[in-house]
Protein backbone atom coordinates (compact mmCIF):
# COMPACT_ATOMS: atom_id res chain seq x y z
CA UNK A 1 0.00 0.00 0.00
CA UNK A 2 1.27 3.29 -0.93
CA UNK A 3 0.28 6.50 1.13
CA UNK A 4 0.30 9.92 -0.33
CA UNK A 5 2.75 12.12 1.89
CA UNK A 6 -0.14 14.26 3.05
CA UNK A 7 -1.91 11.10 3.78
CA UNK A 8 1.24 9.89 5.84
CA UNK A 9 1.55 12.89 7.67
CA UNK A 10 -2.11 13.39 9.34
CA UNK A 11 -1.48 9.60 9.92
CA UNK A 12 1.35 10.49 12.07
CA UNK A 13 -0.72 13.39 13.55
CA UNK A 14 -4.04 11.71 14.87
CA UNK A 15 -1.73 8.26 15.95
CA UNK A 16 -1.80 9.45 19.67
CA UNK A 17 1.67 9.40 20.69
CA UNK A 18 2.89 9.31 23.81
CA UNK A 19 5.53 10.29 25.36
CA UNK A 20 6.99 7.93 27.95
CA UNK A 21 5.95 9.88 31.26
CA UNK A 22 2.57 10.34 30.00
CA UNK A 23 1.56 6.57 30.80
CA UNK A 24 1.43 6.78 34.36
CA UNK A 25 1.77 2.54 34.63
CA UNK A 26 5.39 3.31 33.46
CA UNK A 27 7.50 2.81 36.76
CA UNK A 28 9.67 0.28 38.32
CA UNK A 29 8.75 -1.15 41.90
CA UNK A 30 11.02 -0.75 44.49
CA UNK A 31 12.02 -5.12 44.34
CA UNK A 32 12.64 -4.79 40.14
CA UNK A 33 14.68 -1.66 41.04
CA UNK A 34 17.06 -4.05 43.50
CA UNK A 35 16.96 -6.76 40.81
CA UNK A 36 19.06 -4.21 38.30
CA UNK A 37 21.70 -3.19 40.71
CA UNK A 38 22.36 -6.53 42.70
CA UNK A 39 22.74 -7.94 39.42
CA UNK A 40 25.14 -5.44 38.17
CA UNK A 41 26.68 -5.29 42.39
CA UNK A 42 27.03 -9.17 42.67
CA UNK A 43 26.54 -10.98 40.04
CA UNK A 44 28.59 -9.19 37.44
CA UNK A 45 30.62 -7.26 39.78
CA UNK A 46 30.49 -4.06 38.25
CA UNK A 47 30.26 -1.35 41.29
CA UNK A 48 30.17 1.93 38.33
CA UNK A 49 27.56 0.61 36.61
CA UNK A 50 25.38 -0.88 40.02
CA UNK A 51 25.99 2.68 41.28
CA UNK A 52 24.72 4.53 38.46
CA UNK A 53 21.71 2.87 38.47
CA UNK A 54 21.52 3.84 42.43
CA UNK A 55 21.91 7.63 41.83
CA UNK A 56 19.83 7.98 39.10
CA UNK A 57 16.68 6.50 41.07
CA UNK A 58 17.61 8.16 44.33
CA UNK A 59 18.09 11.33 43.16
CA UNK A 60 15.53 11.33 40.39
CA UNK A 61 17.54 13.26 38.06
CA UNK A 62 17.58 12.94 34.42
CA UNK A 63 19.81 10.44 32.49
CA UNK A 64 22.07 13.16 30.93
CA UNK A 65 22.13 15.29 34.33
CA UNK A 66 24.16 12.59 35.92
CA UNK A 67 26.46 11.33 32.64
CA UNK A 68 26.70 14.69 30.81
CA UNK A 69 25.50 15.74 26.95
CA UNK A 70 27.92 17.29 24.54
CA UNK A 71 27.31 20.17 23.08
CA UNK A 72 25.12 19.88 19.34
CA UNK A 73 24.79 22.35 16.78
CA UNK A 74 21.25 24.66 15.91
CA UNK A 75 21.05 22.51 12.40
CA UNK A 76 20.52 19.13 14.68
CA UNK A 77 17.69 20.84 16.51
CA UNK A 78 19.01 19.97 19.99
CA UNK A 79 21.23 21.74 22.75
CA UNK A 80 24.43 24.25 22.63
CA UNK A 81 24.42 23.64 25.86
CA UNK A 82 27.76 21.18 27.31
CA UNK A 83 25.97 19.25 30.25
CA UNK A 84 29.41 17.99 32.24
CA UNK A 85 27.83 15.57 34.32
CA UNK A 86 28.30 14.38 37.66
CA UNK A 87 31.62 14.98 39.11
CA UNK A 88 33.85 14.72 42.05
CA UNK A 89 34.17 18.57 42.03
CA UNK A 90 29.78 18.50 42.30
CA UNK A 91 29.35 16.61 45.61
CA UNK A 92 28.96 19.40 48.23
CA UNK A 93 30.13 17.56 51.86
CA UNK A 94 29.09 20.29 53.95
CA UNK A 95 25.94 20.30 52.54
CA UNK A 96 25.45 16.50 51.78
CA UNK A 97 24.11 17.49 48.42
CA UNK A 98 25.17 17.02 44.60
CA UNK A 99 24.62 20.33 42.16
CA UNK A 100 23.55 19.43 38.74
CA UNK A 101 23.27 21.10 35.62
CA UNK A 102 19.67 20.80 35.02
CA UNK A 103 18.11 19.97 31.82
CA UNK A 104 15.49 22.03 30.38
CA UNK A 105 13.41 21.70 27.34
CA UNK A 106 15.35 23.98 24.77
CA UNK A 107 14.09 22.91 21.47
CA UNK A 108 13.61 26.09 19.69
CA UNK A 109 11.57 26.19 16.81
CA UNK A 110 12.91 27.99 13.57
CA UNK A 111 9.76 29.22 12.78
CA UNK A 112 6.98 31.37 14.20
CA UNK A 113 3.53 30.71 14.83
CA UNK A 114 2.66 32.81 11.84
CA UNK A 115 5.57 30.76 10.11
CA UNK A 116 7.91 33.24 9.44
CA UNK A 117 11.38 31.78 9.62
CA UNK A 118 13.34 33.00 12.03
CA UNK A 119 16.88 34.48 12.05
CA UNK A 120 19.99 32.84 13.39
CA UNK A 121 20.68 35.79 15.61
CA UNK A 122 17.07 35.29 17.12
CA UNK A 123 17.96 31.45 17.53
CA UNK A 124 20.87 31.91 19.39
CA UNK A 125 19.34 34.42 21.60
CA UNK A 126 16.19 31.56 22.47
CA UNK A 127 18.71 29.37 23.09
CA UNK A 128 20.73 31.22 25.70
CA UNK A 129 17.48 32.17 27.56
CA UNK A 130 16.52 28.58 27.55
CA UNK A 131 20.26 27.77 29.22
CA UNK A 132 20.59 25.39 32.01
CA UNK A 133 21.09 26.11 35.54
CA UNK A 134 23.29 24.59 38.09
CA UNK A 135 21.07 23.56 41.39
CA UNK A 136 21.99 21.99 44.35
CA UNK A 137 19.89 19.04 45.54
CA UNK A 138 20.11 17.43 48.68
CA UNK A 139 20.76 13.33 48.76
CA UNK A 140 20.12 10.97 51.66
CA UNK A 141 23.37 9.88 53.65
CA UNK A 142 23.63 6.35 52.07
CA UNK A 143 23.64 7.54 48.66
CA UNK A 144 26.28 10.43 49.50
CA UNK A 145 28.36 7.66 51.53
CA UNK A 146 28.40 5.48 48.57
CA UNK A 147 29.84 8.07 46.21
CA UNK A 148 32.40 9.26 48.68
CA UNK A 149 33.48 5.59 48.99
CA UNK A 150 33.50 5.10 44.87
CA UNK A 151 34.98 8.77 44.21
CA UNK A 152 38.06 7.12 46.72
CA UNK A 153 37.96 3.63 45.55
CA UNK A 154 37.85 4.77 41.96
CA UNK A 155 40.82 7.31 42.52
CA UNK A 156 38.37 9.74 40.29
CA UNK A 157 39.81 13.20 39.72
CA UNK A 158 37.52 16.53 41.22
CA UNK A 159 36.81 17.69 37.57
CA UNK A 160 36.43 13.96 35.47
CA UNK A 161 33.26 12.57 35.17
CA UNK A 162 32.23 10.07 37.85
CA UNK A 163 30.28 7.75 35.30
CA UNK A 164 31.62 7.44 32.05
CA UNK A 165 29.04 6.03 29.96
CA UNK A 166 26.98 6.91 27.10
CA UNK A 167 23.42 6.98 26.69
CA UNK A 168 23.56 3.92 24.90
CA UNK A 169 25.58 2.19 27.01
CA UNK A 170 23.34 2.78 30.11
CA UNK A 171 20.09 1.49 27.86
CA UNK A 172 21.52 -1.69 27.33
CA UNK A 173 22.90 -2.27 30.67
CA UNK A 174 19.73 -1.92 32.08
CA UNK A 175 18.02 -4.17 28.81
CA UNK A 176 20.86 -6.91 30.10
CA UNK A 177 19.92 -6.85 33.99
CA UNK A 178 15.94 -6.80 33.01
CA UNK A 179 16.33 -9.77 30.33
CA UNK A 180 19.02 -11.58 33.30
CA UNK A 181 16.73 -11.22 36.03
CA UNK A 182 13.54 -12.18 34.12
CA UNK A 183 12.15 -8.81 35.21
CA UNK A 184 8.10 -8.92 32.98
CA UNK A 185 6.84 -5.37 32.58
CA UNK A 186 2.74 -4.98 31.64
CA UNK A 187 2.82 -1.27 30.36
CA UNK A 188 0.71 -2.12 27.09
CA UNK A 189 1.13 -0.95 23.78
CA UNK A 190 1.95 2.30 21.86
CA UNK A 191 1.31 3.49 18.02
CA UNK A 192 4.07 3.54 15.64
CA UNK A 193 4.49 4.33 12.47
CA UNK A 194 6.27 1.60 10.12
CA UNK A 195 8.07 3.68 7.33
CA UNK A 196 9.02 0.82 5.68
CA UNK A 197 5.30 -0.44 5.19
CA UNK A 198 3.99 2.92 5.75
CA UNK A 199 1.57 1.74 8.00
CA UNK A 200 0.61 2.63 11.79
CA UNK A 201 0.70 -0.64 14.43
CA UNK A 202 0.30 -1.21 17.80
CA UNK A 203 4.10 -2.53 19.52
CA UNK A 204 4.27 -3.24 23.23
CA UNK A 205 6.04 -0.92 25.35
CA UNK A 206 9.90 -1.32 26.59
CA UNK A 207 11.19 -0.36 29.32
CA UNK A 208 13.13 3.01 29.27
CA UNK A 209 15.60 4.61 31.61
CA UNK A 210 13.23 8.20 32.70
CA UNK A 211 11.19 5.19 34.61
CA UNK A 212 13.69 5.35 37.14
CA UNK A 213 12.89 9.08 37.19
CA UNK A 214 9.20 8.59 37.50
CA UNK A 215 9.80 5.52 40.16
CA UNK A 216 11.63 8.21 41.94
CA UNK A 217 8.22 10.50 42.20
CA UNK A 218 6.05 7.75 42.54
CA UNK A 219 7.72 6.19 45.52
CA UNK A 220 8.35 9.57 47.38
CA UNK A 221 5.05 10.45 46.84
CA UNK A 222 3.80 6.43 48.70
CA UNK A 223 6.43 6.21 51.26
CA UNK A 224 5.27 10.43 52.02
CA UNK A 225 1.35 9.95 51.20
CA UNK A 226 0.51 11.56 55.02
CA UNK A 227 3.07 14.33 54.81
CA UNK A 228 1.25 17.50 53.16
CA UNK A 229 4.19 19.44 52.07
CA UNK A 230 5.23 16.03 49.96
CA UNK A 231 4.25 17.26 46.79
CA UNK A 232 5.91 20.43 47.40
CA UNK A 233 8.97 18.62 48.34
CA UNK A 234 9.06 16.91 44.87
CA UNK A 235 8.35 19.82 42.89
CA UNK A 236 11.50 21.42 44.61
CA UNK A 237 13.21 17.95 43.64
CA UNK A 238 12.64 17.85 40.49
CA UNK A 239 12.91 21.06 39.83
CA UNK A 240 9.66 21.38 37.84
CA UNK A 241 8.52 25.09 37.03
CA UNK A 242 5.07 24.34 38.15
CA UNK A 243 3.01 22.41 40.94
CA UNK A 244 0.80 20.70 38.14
CA UNK A 245 3.81 19.52 36.29
CA UNK A 246 4.46 17.42 39.70
CA UNK A 247 0.96 16.28 39.99
CA UNK A 248 1.29 14.12 37.09
CA UNK A 249 2.46 11.56 39.15
CA UNK A 250 -0.58 11.99 41.83
CA UNK A 251 -2.50 9.81 39.07
CA UNK A 252 -3.39 7.01 39.88
CA UNK A 253 -2.13 3.54 38.06
CA UNK A 254 -3.98 0.38 36.73
CA UNK A 255 -2.58 -1.71 39.20
CA UNK A 256 -3.02 0.85 41.93
CA UNK A 257 -6.57 1.05 40.75
CA UNK A 258 -7.36 -2.30 40.76
CA UNK A 259 -5.63 -2.97 44.53
CA UNK A 260 -7.97 -0.13 45.78
CA UNK A 261 -11.61 -2.13 43.92
CA UNK A 262 -9.94 -5.20 45.11
CA UNK A 263 -9.38 -4.10 48.85
CA UNK A 264 -12.85 -1.95 48.68
CA UNK A 265 -15.51 -5.23 47.32
CA UNK A 266 -13.48 -8.48 46.98
CA UNK A 267 -11.16 -8.52 50.45
CA UNK A 268 -14.16 -6.64 52.26
CA UNK A 269 -17.14 -8.61 51.18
Amino acid sequence: MVVSSETESENIKNANWERPMQNSDAYFSEKQIQQVINYWWDERDRKDIALFFLVLYRTGRRVSEILGKPPYSIDKRMSMSNYKGLRPIDIKENLKAIEFDILKKNHIKKKTKAGVKKSEDRIKKEYILKAPKRVIIPIDDEIYNYLTWYIEDYNIAPYHRLFKFSYRMVRGYLQDAIEAKKIIFDLGTRKMYDYRNQTIKEVKRRSHLHMFRHSFAIHFLQKNHDNPQALVMLKRLLEHSKLDITEFYLQFNTKAVRDILNDTWVKNG
